[in-house]
């Protein structure tokens, strides 16, 4: 990727979003269909308000790089198609630690990342954090 232009790049990463986004939302929703509650994970933040910088999101010169637009509509999709299902998504990519709810039934936890510096963002207590599986 390097030998290519920004906005190739950009293309590029739109694509791959993309695909990535629609193998994940049968998956969400067959999940949705089975369960009360769903513990969604990746890496990229779904949503620009869930992209933090120093204790608020990132910049929008920043999102194409942090964010995965695409994935987040269709989290949104999902969770007001599945009002009775509690959708927690869990992501990291960013270099401050931030929570967001983008629903009623929609909570996004983001941890911090430091390049070479893995670290334990949040011990979830899921029987606390999320309503027991049907």
């Amino acid at each position: 990727m390097r030998n290519i232009g920004d906005f190739d790049r950009k293309v590029l990463i739109a694509e791959t979003a993309k695909h990535l986004t629609l193998e994940a939302e049968s998956h969400l929703r067959t999940a949705c269909e089975k369960y009360k509650s769903v513990l969604f994970v990746t890496h990229v933040p779904s949503f620009p308000k869930a992209t933090w910088h120093e204790g608020s999101s990132s910049s929008a010169d920043w999102l194409p790089w942090m964010c995965n637009v695409t994935m987040g509509d269709m989290l949104i999709e999902v969770a007001y198609e599945y009002p009775n299902t509690s959708l927690l998504v869990l992501c990291g990519h960013t270099h401050s630690p931030g929570e967001v709810q983008m629903a009623p039934n929609l909570r996004v936890l983001t941890g911090k990342s430091e390049y070479g510096s893995p670290q334990i963002s949040k011990i979830l207590d899921l029987s606390a954090e999320v309503p027991p599986i049907r």
